[in-house]
């Protein structure tokens, strides 16, 4: 109600206050769906753009600032929104053109962040409204999952909405994925409403092999995927790159389509992650390339005579950086002798052959830059 009573108050003063606003608050908890609610309510037209897609104060100059300051086709008034502020960090000048869009828009600006506090927003802080948007109680999430389920005709005991509710720590979206989940286990079981064994596995507290967990993954059981990689001692990296590797020796034709589409998705929350440093994702993410390529098939894979392949790309890319640094290290070595610089070395790395094998002791080369070289 606070956060409602602000965003009606900013939106009635926004010609004589300040222009723009900023929703934060943990991911899942309405920033977004907040401001889609305001503008219905002010029959206004939204303009949406994610932070991350603007890449550069050029590209942003062209697709904002336009927005700014035309009018609306349908004569009514409108909304700016630049959704996950986090994924401008890092681009050059963003943060400076948003805050001149801010000075210059026509309309009231809205940005959603989780975190509005960090160092680079300072400058778009002093310009806008903060509005903290507080995580959802359990009580109002189970109630709310209980009206889905009632408009979708889904049949769930309250104990397990409840339960939905308690463990996704105030993420709507955390929680209606999971219910999602729940529903398709239940259909798959043929039952007619969703129960406790529906739900997330308990932890499984030894530590799992590899070639077990994506046999797991692959059996096309969407319940136990879920948990499939959490007792597996690799990186999200590498687990991306040993599913990818083994995608094709399991699915085929639309099944294998349908199961690197997943994969490219949990990709993306990969790189979001690194990019926006927010961990949340990788719910997401893990419920992406597990029970999502384990949907991909309602066949039940045979993983007992399926052998597993180490992924190639990781190992090709590992040997490509042992031979260009080789390749540089010999071109150093060569410069200073030579005085000229490095990259007129490398430059010229193809004819220094016999060049560089004459002057084998003088640059002081291994039998590995050696080899190398005569390769």
């Amino acid at each position: 109600e606070e956060e409602i009573l602000k965003l009606k108050r900013f939106m009635l003063q926004f010609r004589k206050g300040k222009k723009a606003c900023v929703l934060y608050g943990n991911s899942g908890s309405g920033k977004t769906a907040l401001v889609h609610a305001l503008a219905a309510h002010f029959g206004f037209e939204i303009v949406e753009m994610n932070a991350s897609d603007l890449r550069d104060r050029k590209h942003l100059e062209n697709v904002l600032f336009p927005a700014s300051s035309q009018k609306s086709l349908a004569k009514v008034g409108k909304i700016l929104l630049v959704d996950e502020l986090e994924g401008i960090i890092g681009e050059r000048g963003g943060v400076q053109a948003l805050a001149e869009l801010i000075d210059e828009s026509r309309f009231p600006v809205f940005f959603t962040a989780n975190d509005i506090w960090q160092r680079e927003f300072s400058l778009i802080r002093q310009k806008c409204e903060l509005v903290n948007v507080k995580a959802l109680s359990a009580e109002y999430i189970s109630e709310f999952l209980k009206k889905i389920c009632a408009k979708e005709g889904i049949k769930a005991e309250r104990a397990v909405l409840e339960e939905i509710a308690k463990n996704c720590q105030g993420d709507v979206r955390a929680a209606l994925n999971d219910l999602q989940v729940a529903v398709i286990l239940a259909r798959k079981e043929n039952k007619g409403s969703i129960e406790k064994a529906h739900l997330l596995l308990e932890r499984r507290e030894k530590q799992e092999n590899i070639f077990h967990a994506l046999g797991i993954v692959f059996s096309s059981d969407v319940r136990n995927a879920l948990k499939a990689f959490d007792n597996v001692e690799l990186e999200n990296n590498e687990l991306v790159l040993w599913l990818e590797e083994n995608l094709p020796y399991v699915y085929d034709n639309n099944e294998l389509a349908r199961a690197f589409d997943m994969l490219s998705k949990a990709d993306i929350f990969n790189a979001r992650i690194r990019r926006q440093q927010h961990w949340r994702f990788l719910v997401y993410q893990n419920a992406l390339m597990t029970a999502g390529i384990a949907s991909c098939t309602k066949k039940q894979k045979n993983i007992v005579y399926t052998v597993y392949k180490k992924p190639e790309r990781a190992l090709k890319i590992w040997l490509y950086k042992q031979k260009a640094t080789k390749k540089a290290t010999i071109a150093a070595k060569y410069a200073a002798l030579t005085h000229c610089s490095v990259k007129r070395a490398m430059r010229d790395f193809a004819l220094l052959g016999p060049v560089l094998l004459k002057a084998a002791d003088e640059l002081r080369l291994s039998e590995e830059e050696r080899e190398y070289i005569t390769s």
